[in-house]
């Protein structure tokens, strides 16, 4: 008779938009208690800040959906030398890096996917002839291309990398360039195009150039078939442009309350912003 009472009432008093809404995360509500699912999670702006770690409430919700079978991955731009410890520290199933050109499962490198050394050395050539700010992601550090005593004390220098034998040489995944004024732009894609590269603009004046093979969803197919999890409910939480990708191969998509409007047109849930902890406050609805 309650259950009944409480049906009558939904059909009765709540109209019909937010019948819809309460139905679609009804579903999502069912989804997650009844089945396995994977979730992965964009890094900036999503579970943390260079200047804002992970919330103590969102690092439990993790490892509690870790406690209950669900697999958890990262699913960042950042190169894996650029992880936060305490990020890590959670124990992710499975890291995608690089924007997807760098899958890594604990210490084992599943696939990469880094710039051929003579592409590289065409690459930074270009950009140091523009005078355009850049840095060069690895494995193991990010490089810098330009001076500076500052610099130099965070940062190795690009062309002693490029000196080395390609036997030792670290592998260069992806490159981060900063301009000073948007005009600038378009000369960089057009040679992004001629050159078969991947080019993800975060903002205005800030971008990735990448490998042609590599993106988010790439990689998200890519550990999703080694672990053999195809078949498992997916979830993925991001709020830049190089998020819309793996947006389209998850099932579920969920956009950070801040994102451009680009990125939340492209999801099918908008939680809250990062400052409002809006991967927990998504999270908490279900579990």
């Amino acid at each position: 008779m309650f259950t009944f009472d409480i049906i009558r009432y939904i059909m009765l008093y709540i109209d019909s938009s937010t019948l819809n809404i309460f139905i679609q995360y009804f579903f999502i509500f069912l989804v997650i208690i009844m089945n396995n699912s994977t979730f992965f999670f964009d890094i900036d702006g999503t579970l943390a800040t260079y200047q804002k770690p992970v919330s103590h409430q969102l690092r439990e919700k993790l490892l509690y959906l870790k406690i209950k079978g669900h697999k958890i991955f990262l699913c960042t731009g950042r190169g894996y030398s650029d992880l936060p410890p305490n990020l890590l520290s959670i124990g992710f199933n499975g890291i995608i890096c690089s924007t997807g050109a760098y899958l890594r499962i604990q210490d084992k490198v599943i696939w990469d996917c880094p710039f051929p050394r003579p592409l590289l050395l065409e690459l930074y050539n270009y950009l140091r002839e523009l005078k355009i700010s850049s840095y060069f992601e690895g494995s193991s550090f990010i490089y810098r291309a330009e001076q500076g005593e500052s610099l130099e004390k965070q940062f190795p220098a690009i062309d002693q990398l490029l000196q080395q034998p390609p036997s030792t040489m670290d592998a260069i995944y992806s490159v981060t360039f900063h301009l000073k004024q948007a005009e600038e732009l378009p000369a960089i894609i057009q040679w992004a195009q001629a050159h078969h590269l991947n080019l993800f603009m975060q903002t205005k004046l800030h971008g990735d150039i990448l490998m042609k093979e590599c993106n988010k969803a790439i990689g998200i197919k890519k550990m999703l078939e080694y672990l053999h999890l195809t078949d498992w409910p997916s979830f993925g939480f991001g709020d830049s442009p190089n998020d819309i990708d793996m947006f389209r191969a998850v099932n579920t998509s969920i956009a950070m309350g801040h994102a451009p409007t680009e990125v939340k047109e492209a999801a099918s849930y908008i939680t809250g912003t990062f400052e409002e902890d809006g991967v927990f406050e998504f999270l908490e609805k279900f579990e």
